[in-house]
């Protein structure tokens, strides 16, 4: 087996420009810039909406299965541990 010359001015690195694989075009996307300006711009509400929602979720969850815990009879409130403890 012969060995391979993998330098950039090889006859193997001519092989690629030859073929294609060397030199080829990056990759761009079809969205024009402006729109992707727009898509790629920051925005704190979404962020804020998503932790009220899940903060007061757990305030929630928590409040009923204190309420269902009956002396004697915690079972009614062990699927609401459950969700509060996934969150």
């Amino acid at each position: 087996m012969a060995k391979r010359n993998y330098s950039l001015l090889g006859p193997d690195g001519q092989r690629a420009v030859e073929s294609g694989l060397a030199a080829a075009e990056r990759y761009h996307t079809e969205v024009p810039r402006k729109a992707m300006k727009e898509l790629m711009q920051r925005r704190d509400g979404p962020a804020l909406r998503d932790t009220a929602i899940w903060l007061g979720s757990m305030i929630a969850l928590a409040g009923v299965a204190i309420a269902l815990w009956v002396d004697g009879h915690p079972w009614p409130s062990v699927p609401f541990w459950l969700a509060y403890g996934v969150l």
